[in-house]
């Protein structure tokens, strides 16, 4: 027996993606940038996947930075540790 895990192949514009996403009811959604920095956009339906990379500029992504919450105490708020840290004359 085959089976298809994963089926994907690359459509010639954003309108024949738009047309297979339309005719699967699928919506087509901005996937990432390619090598060359095309917006590469892509619509899913089960194990099939559909692309196609676009000659516009792709949607303005928010970079993303975790800050811990330990940053923002003081010592005298990390309670026993930070009276560790002021022992070790750590600076806050």
């Amino acid at each position: 027996m085959k089976r298809t895990i994963c089926d994907i192949r690359e459509l010639p514009s954003m309108a024949a993606l738009r047309a297979w996403a339309r005719r699967h009811d699928v919506s087509v959604e901005y996937l990432g940038s390619s090598l060359r920095g095309e917006p590469v956009y892509g619509a899913r339906r089960g194990v099939v996947t559909r692309v196609a990379r676009d000659r516009r500029q792709g949607p303005a992504r928010a970079v993303w930075a975790w800050e811990s919450p330990l940053e923002r105490l003081s010592h005298g708020d990390l309670g026993e540790w930070g009276n560790h840290l002021n022992r070790k004359g750590c600076k806050p």
